[in-house]
């Protein structure tokens, strides 16, 4: 999994000074049928600055909220707790911008993420297809003209930042 995530506190710091929302991921299993579980993502909203210094990191290292403080608190899709996965789309969802970390992404914003595909499945239960994403990697592919290969995905990012440069996507 991820070892050199780049660092987005002062980030989520910054736009709660802003007065924005601010939503980190919390990733826990779900049972889809009743029976066999799936792993699921779902978005949930930070209060203050407090809420985000009491983060802790999970199994992989990640800042992530207490599995015990997520029920009463408001989601991305514009409810309250975990949603199993599912996803009424008439209600929309709370998000103007994803920062969505990767291994690497290519010249054609193709992703390469740490392989459990939780953005991916994230991303297509969101229904805002003008939503920008701004992928943060540490590895720079379009430099050296290496491609990903891909099949179909939800959704690319618009830009792309690491420690050292920054890409917009045209179009």
């Amino acid at each position: 999994m991820p070892q050199r995530e780049l660092q987005t506190a002062q980030i989520m710091k910054d736009s709660l000074q802003a007065g924005k929302r601010v939503y980190v991921p919390y990733i826990y299993s779900a049972s889809s049928d009743g029976r066999s579980e799936q792993s699921v993502m779902d978005m949930f909203q930070l209060i203050n600055e407090e809420d985000l210094s009491s983060l802790k990191p999970d199994k992989w290292g990640i800042p992530s909220l207490h599995s015990d403080n997520v029920e009463g608190r408001s989601n991305s899709f514009g409810g309250k707790g975990r949603t199993a996965g599912k996803y009424d789309s008439s209600k929309g969802n709370e998000l103007d911008l994803v920062l969505m970390p990767a291994v690497a992404f290519d010249a054609a914003f193709n992703r390469l993420g740490h392989g459990k595909g939780y953005y991916d499945s994230f991303l297509a239960r969101c229904s805002s297809s003008t939503m920008p994403f701004l992928g943060m990697f540490d590895h720079v592919f379009h430099k050296h003209r290496l491609t990903i290969p891909s099949g179909p995905v939800p959704r690319k990012p618009n830009a792309s930042r690491t420690n050292s440069s920054a890409r917009r996507a045209v179009g």
